[in-house]
């Protein structure tokens, strides 16, 4: 890979990451969305880890996005499944949603859970603003995943 090539890879990884960084903090200044909540509207059977079929569910079913291929969760399990155990658990969850910026990142962990609290109905979960920008989140961090294996490919 010539020179050129790299570092114009390199600058698209961190644009692609900019880019994902934005939409975490459009979600933290929401003032319904926390982080329990949103665990609780992908863990429909509340076991306390997400398989890549409770995501899907989750992503499909009670928030309403469907802009996604299979590839896309498989890609999202390999980057932050730590434990490669085939579930994501709270941890893991929080570090894809939490923006890097401890400020921001605490808008989000300092608010309790409202909404599980209520209702097992996660359809019913976040005003229609705040699930309108989690929907933007899943578009950009999906478009960039995919942008990045592209990226890691041509690296590797």
């Amino acid at each position: 890979m010539e020179l050129e090539e790299f570092v114009k890879s390199v600058k698209d990884i961190i644009f692609a990451e900019r880019e994902v960084e934005s939409a975490k903090i459009e979600l933290a200044l929401k003032s319904d969305f926390n982080i329990v909540d949103a665990f609780n509207q992908m863990d429909r059977s509340r076991s306390g880890d997400l398989s890549q079929e409770d995501l899907r569910e989750g992503l499909m079913h009670n928030l309403g996005y469907i802009d996604f291929v299979s590839d896309d969760i498989v890609l999202l399990f390999r980057r932050f499944d730590r434990r490669q155990s085939g579930f994501l658990n709270f941890s893991d969850f929080s570090k894809l949603l939490l923006p890097f910026s401890r400020e921001y990142a605490a808008l989000i962990t300092d608010r309790v859970d409202y909404y599980s609290r209520r209702t097992r109905d996660g359809s019913s979960f976040f005003n229609s603003d705040t699930r309108y920008e989690m929907q933007s989140f899943w578009a950009v961090f999906f478009r960039n995943e995919r942008i990045m294996e592209t990226l890691r490919r041509r690296l590797s």
